[in-house]
This record gives structure tokens, C-alpha cells and sequence, in this order.
């Protein structure tokens, strides 16, 4: 580690997780890192020049402000670098990383098309790719997926696990309840959940005890947690 890293900590728990997510960024390339944990962290990253990141934080951030950074972070880069960098930067970091990564690169619209495109053989990425190369083409993901590009149950299961994982920390049983009705037909969670489990995520037994412990719905918390009982079994033993 030969660059720069200043980290400010005042002790909350906002601070600690921002700390574990903060450790892995040093590796990545850049000038400096530096992490002010009672500002949006995004917007300190953005400006130091660094990969954005977002770890969780006590405060809101304002999304505007957010959209101006990254629109400056990419300004300063040919757009397939920016591409590349962001794309690493997804396919290396947990979920709530992988989604502001995601989010940044979409700005880059077309110019993105070529790295979506080997992003479709990354399990990590291949349901956000699936999305982004849709709307590429001028189709609307939220109605129809272009052929070829129609979404597996692993897909939906993935980006579900992702969603979750990475909105935890503030989400509320009935926004919970929501999340997965936008995301699996009435009737089919018990099914999703199954695929979920068999998933190499590393949320994946964390976000189904999360659903199982907080979903008002008695026979869909049930099912979530034998779930878990099984992705954690999976994970313990190494399968």
C-alpha cells in the first residue's frame, strides 16, 4: 500500500460499517482514499478522484448532488476507462458498491455497451446487464426483455439478493414486503427462495433470515427461513 488513506471516525455505528466496506477501496487504483463518514461518502470519494463507492451512512444524500459528482468523476475519463474501472469495481464489491457502480456507468448510456456486453458471462453482473443492454437497444426492461435476454430465475434471484442485502440496513418490514412483491410474482415466493438458497452469494443466508424474521406475511417468513437453514448448511459446507 503505497498511497494516501485517511480515515475519520466518530464512533457511531455509521462510521463502523463505512470503516469495513472503506478497507477494501485501498486497493483499488487511485490517488488517495480518503472516507468522511458524516458526509455522503460517495461525494468525498468522487471528488478525491478514487472509484465511488457508497457504504452506509447515518445521513441522507441528495441525489442530485450524487448525479452532478458522478457526471464530473466521468467527465474526467474515456468512457470506456470509466467503464472498465466501474466495472471492476462491481464485479469485486458487495452489493451496495456494485449498485452505485451500476448506477454510474448506466449514465454512460451506449458508451457502456461494449462492457454490459462481457459483463453477460459474470453471474454478478449478468442481471444488470441483461437490463442495461435492453434499454441500450430502446426497449423498456419494466415490460418486456428483448430476446435472448430474458432474465433466468437465478437472475431475479441474484438482483433480489442484491437489493436486499444492500438496502438492510434501513429497511423497514413493510418496504421489505414491497421490494419482494416488485420482484416475484404472488404466489412464487417459496420458489424463489429455493433458487436464492442455491446461490454462491454471500448475502444470500443473511437476506432470507432478514425476510424471515420481518415479512408480515406468516407463510412466506416460514418458508424464507427454512431457506436460510439451507443456504447457510450450503455455505457451511462448502457446496
Amino acid at each position: 500500500m503505497d498511497r494516501p488513506v485517511l480515515f475519520c471516525y466518530d464512533g457511531s455505528e455509521g462510521s463502523k460499517a463505512a470503516l469495513s466496506v472503506a478497507v477494501e477501496l485501498v486497493m483499488h487504483p487511485a490517488d488517495a482514499v480518503v472516507l468522511v463518514v458524516w458526509t455522503p461518502v460517495a461525494l468525498q470519494l468522487a471528488r478525491g478522484g478514487s472509484l465511488l463507492a457508497a457504504v452506509p451512512n447515518e445521513g441522507e444524500m441528495d441525489e442530485e448532488e450524487i448525479a452532478a459528482e458522478t457526471d464530473a468523476w466521468l467527465a474526467r475519463r474515456a468512457p470506456d476507462v470509466a467503464a472498465r474501472e466501474l466495472y471492476e469495481l462491481a464485479a469485486k464489491g458487495g452489493p451496495v458498491e456494485r449498485m452505485v457502480a451500476i448506477t454510474a456507468v448506466n449514465r454512460l448510456g451506449a458508451d457502456a455497451e461494449p462492457m454490459w456486453r462481457d459483463a453477460l458471462n459474470l453471474r454478478e453482473l449478468r442481471p444488470y446487464a441483461k437490463i442495461a443492454l435492453t434499454e441500450i437497444a430502446g426497449g423498456a426492461p419494466e415490460i418486456a426483455m428483448l430476446p435472448g435476454l430474458e432474465p433466468e430465475a437465478e437472475d431475479v434471484a441474484w438482483l433480489l439478493t442484491d437489493v436486499l442485502a444492500a438496502a438492510s440496513v434501513a429497511l423497514e418490514p413493510g418496504e421489505l414486503a414491497r421490494q419482494l412483491g416488485d420482484s416475484v410474482p404472488d404466489g412464487q415466493e417459496e420458489m424463489m427462495f429455493e433458487v436464492m438458497a442455491r446461490l454462491p452469494h454471500p448475502d444470500v443466508a443473511d437476506v432470507l433470515t432478514l425476510i424471515g424474521q420481518h415479512h408480515p406475511d406468516r407463510k412466506i417468513a416460514k418458508a424464507a427461513r427454512r431457506s436460510a437453514y439451507r443456504a447457510s448448511s450450503r455455505k457451511n459446507s462448502g457446496r
